[in-house]
């Protein structure tokens, strides 16, 4: 067969060979493409709560488009900040771009669309609850079909990850306003501020990371201790704001407010909620076991509880309640530590005393 092959044959076959790997390099870009795309979701996700959203979308375009990237990133075309660039690359600012370009940004802003040119393209990610994001990155040369089609494909997909993380944000921030409302509503009803309950959740929130907890048990700790004396709602006012001491009988029933609030919240799935009611029934019990409802003692004591009660004394202690007046800061801390193994766990008495400028700016900051 070799034999008979003609120039014209040869010729044919080579470029035949050559037409194969071409699109066999083609098929190799776009399933990197593909592949960049993909991960690019999965960095937003993991990522975006610490970066921020902006400079991950313009790292993973660095990484879909190479070594050509250039251009900038505006949030009101007023402000403008260089893209990162990869080595290689040739840099653009706003003063430097095109008539054209300028019309694609316009009409992105108006439209709420990506735009997409020869040599350039803007991409629009708009958030409900943030400025107006336009990230236009330029090339050095006209972007290919591939481009276009992984850009708009990149693009489709990042608006979707963002409109869902916005929806999470939306749902996440409605259930933290009803768990200080409810909380807030509890106090009012006491005659305490809802100041109170804020700074218990973000006084236990710094004995949590001081522990060491992981952050999900930290802002969980944050969200959820708020809720501790949301059982008061069952007590009867004549005992909830008596101005003089309880009687034996009357110390019963306010402390049913424990296993009230449990009640409450125990029956839901919410995470937040079910720490709630653990922390509604434990905060009461005592490092030495004299504690209520139940007697737990030491580490029986859930964590959150034993956080939640030095959190909770620490702050009303030096607030005024309708049974007593603010007791100064050298009265507080002298309380706390001569309890320091008998109410409190030795040990968040210590890391307490250890960040108490902490403590005292979360005070200072959010008064009564």
């Amino acid at each position: 067969e070799k034999t008979e092959l003609t120039a014209q044959k040869l010729s044919t076959a080579v470029y035949a060979a050559l037409r194969a790997w071409r699109d066999l390099q083609a098929l190799r870009a776009s399933e990197r493409g593909l592949e960049q795309v993909i991960h690019a979701s999965t960095t937003m996700l993991e990522h975006e709560a610490t970066s921020g959203p902006q400079r991950i979308i313009l790292e993973q375009l660095g990484q879909l488009l190479g070594p050509h990237l250039a251009g900038f990133v505006t949030d009101d075309l007023t402000r403008t900040a260089p893209v990162p660039q990869p080595a290689g690359a040739t840099g653009q600012t706003q003063s430097s771009i095109s008539k054209e370009l300028q019309s694609a940004i316009d009409l992105a802003r108006s439209s709420g669309e990506h735009q997409f040119g020869n040599n350039h393209y803007v991409l629009n990610f708009g958030r409900a609850h943030a400025d107006e994001a336009l990230m236009f990155v330029g090339h050095d040369v006209p972007l290919s079909v591939l481009d276009t089609n992984l850009l708009r494909l990149f693009a489709t997909n990042v608006t979707a990850m963002l409109q869902s993380m916005d929806l999470a944000n939306d749902l996440s921030e409605a259930q933290m306003e009803m768990v200080y409302l409810l909380a807030g509503a509890t106090e009012s009803r006491s005659h305490e501020t809802a100041a109170h309950v804020y700074r218990v959740g973000l006084l236990a929130e710094l004995l949590a990371r001081a522990l060491g907890l992981d952050e999900k048990q930290c802002e969980l700790l944050r969200l959820a201790a708020p809720l501790h004396d949301v059982g008061k709602i069952g007590i009867p006012d004549a005992i909830l704001n008596k101005a003089g001491s309880h009687t034996p009988e009357e110390t019963t029933i306010m402390r049913t407010h424990a296993e009230i609030g449990h009640h409450m919240l125990a029956t839901s799935k919410r995470p937040i909620l079910q720490l709630a009611a653990e922390i509604a029934l434990t905060h009461h019990e005592r490092w030495d076991g004299g504690g209520y409802p139940t007697g737990l003692k030491g580490t029986d004591i859930p964590v959150s509880g034993r956080i939640t009660m030095l959190a909770d004394v620490f702050d009303a202690l030096g607030s005024r309640r309708c049974y007593k007046e603010a007791w100064s800061e050298e009265r507080v801390l002298e309380f706390i530590q001569t309890q320091r193994g008998a109410m409190f766990e030795p040990v968040l008495v210590d890391l307490l005393l250890q960040n108490l400028d902490r403590a005292r700016a979360i005070r200072e900051q959010y008064p009564d």
